[in-house]
């Protein structure tokens, strides 16, 4: 029998049979798979929630908002200065 390019060896000295090399090939391919998937599962995150400058945009246009409701009701008189100061520490959490 003559030199082939089977899947049990051959020519070159390259192997495409079983054992180690397939192992390898199986883990790595693997890995590779599972980084691809979590860089897309990132990117669609990050699109969707605008990145990390839209959520601290929003956070800081809901904070200021809540303060100043917070500080109107202090100057009608609709919440005493104890309510107020317990009020505004919540906000700062």
């Amino acid at each position: 029998m003559g030199r082939g390019y089977g899947y049990s060896g051959g020519g070159m000295g390259m192997s495409y049979g079983g054992g180690a090399d397939a192992v390898f090939h199986l883990i790595f391919g693997a890995l590779f798979f599972i980084i691809l998937v979590a860089i897309a599962v990132i990117l669609i995150r990050l699109a969707v929630r605008g990145g990390r400058r839209g959520m601290w945009m929003n956070h800081m246009m809901q904070h200021g908002s809540a303060m100043e409701a917070l500080k109107e009701r202090y100057a009608k008189g609709e919440i005493d200065r104890t309510e107020f100061e317990q009020k505004k520490k919540d906000l700062m959490m």
